[in-house]
């Protein structure tokens, strides 16, 4: 089965937030709306075809060509307007479920429309139903016909958007006109498809979550942060997994790590590592008590071979400024200021990989707090990862000795600060 996701729209009642990114872009507790639901169908679907057009780059720039290992295409719509719009002249010959990048489904939701023996599409019932498209049902609860907000009563059981059908509605979606709004809407093919075939009506078990304003924008991402082992797979990078949060086996693993005596660089620049890795529960408190947010990328073998960490702070604690106006920022900015330290275990020490992690860390992190200055320090002597903070658009902003350091460090920092766009 293939999933066509519908992400081409624009939605001008959430600007500003849309201004520079389509809908299906807006992040929800750091995740893109779009990415919700294909995480929830990537059991059922070999293939994603992601319909696009207003700010399509957007989407393109974070998943390629595969999420999750699962290949994805594109689809641009044409100038029509309207779902039916969406789905023309994609022609498959295949079952497919179409749902919107935007509104999330249940997990529960969707493993009960994919497991349907029928062709399906959700319902649920409404107080006010001419205010919606309105599904009239037999007594099995197959489909008679859908209305778009009927004047006449016909039943209130809302059509709540995600179909699994076959590839016959492409045909009828070639045969049908445009609406009295000058759209092609997939509910007028729905209604020739419903007299050739049965299509159930599933009754949502749980609220869809739709973002159409600023206001259920920001009602829906109140930020929760996960306990340390919940663990939250955001992406792969190659053949790693990127997780926010820290497997439970993890914490062992770092504490292995500290006791390798040829890692002269956690010696000599963590003050407290004697303390910090002696014992899992010191290391698992160091994280939570200070309120840290640990990204742990993991190989096949879920081998946590790099760490990084961010957390609310102070700006950093440093004897020497040398650009005033950058700590007039900081200074003035500290509710917004946010550090960070990051490992990198000698198995996985090679070119190529830092870029990526970085990117998707900060990316993600920048989406659970809005507006605020990243900074990391990074000793003078660590070349490898000044560039590649540089090449991720960290900007060296101060130069000097940090008084957090290790009394036998005799080396002074780089502090690199991203600030918001």
């Amino acid at each position: 089965m293939k999933a066509i996701i519908l992400a081409a729209g624009k939605w001008t009642r959430l600007m500003p937030i849309t201004e520079n990114i389509p809908k299906a872009m807006v992040r929800v507790h750091g995740k893109p709306l779009i990415e919700y639901n294909m995480e929830r169908l990537l059991p059922y679907v070999e293939e994603f075809i992601i319909v696009v057009k207003y700010k399509k780059e957007a989407i393109i720039k974070y998943f390629w060509n595969s999420y999750k290992w699962t290949k994805i295409t594109y689809h641009e719509q044409w100038e029509e307007k309207g779902t039916g719009a969406a789905i023309d002249w994609i022609n498959l010959k295949w079952e497919v479920v179409i749902v919107y990048a935007d509104a999330i489904i249940s997990e529960e939701d969707i493993s009960s429309i994919m497991n349907e023996s029928h062709h399906a599409v959700f319902v649920k019932e409404v107080p006010n139903p001419e205010k919606y498209g309105i599904f009239e049902a037999n007594e099995e609860d197959f489909a008679i016909q859908v209305v778009e907000k009927p004047q006449k009563y016909i039943g209130n059981l809302a059509n709540f958007w995600c179909f699994k059908i076959n590839d016959s509605i492409f045909k009828y979606i070639e045969n049908i006109e445009l609406s009295p709004r000058w759209e092609l809407e997939i509910t007028d093919a729905i209604n020739l498809f419903v007299k050739d075939h049965k299509l159930k009506l599933i009754h949502l078990k749980h609220d869809i979550i739709d973002i159409t304003t600023p206001e259920d924008f920001k009602r829906v991402n109140t930020l929760e942060k996960p306990k340390l082992w919940d663990t939250r797979h955001l992406k792969n990078i190659w053949e790693f997994e990127l997780h926010l949060g820290i497997p439970e086996n993890g914490i062992q693993e770092i504490i292995d790590y500290s006791l390798d005596e040829t890692d002269i660089a956690l010696r000599k620049w963590t003050s407290d590592w004697k303390k910090r890795f002696i014992s899992i529960e010191n290391l698992s408190s160091w994280y939570q008590d200070d309120n840290r947010y640990p990204f742990t990328l993991l190989w096949e073998n879920k081998k946590v071979v790099w760490i990084w960490w961010w957390r609310p702070a102070k700006m950093p604690n440093i004897r020497e400024i040398l650009d005033k106006k950058v700590y007039e920022v900081l200074e003035s900015n500290q509710q917004s200021t946010h550090t960070s330290w990051v490992r990198i275990y000698p198995i996985a020490r090679w070119e190529g990989l830092a870029k990526p992690f970085i990117e998707a860390c900060t990316g993600y992190y920048d989406g659970l707090f809005a507006n605020i200055h990243m900074c990391i320090d990074i000793d003078e002597e660590n070349i490898a990862s000044q560039k590649a903070f540089e090449k991720s658009w960290f900007q060296k902003v101060w130069y000097g000795k940090n008084v957090n350091n290790s009394p036998e460090s005799g080396s002074k920092r780089f502090v690199y600060m991203k600030s918001p766009q």
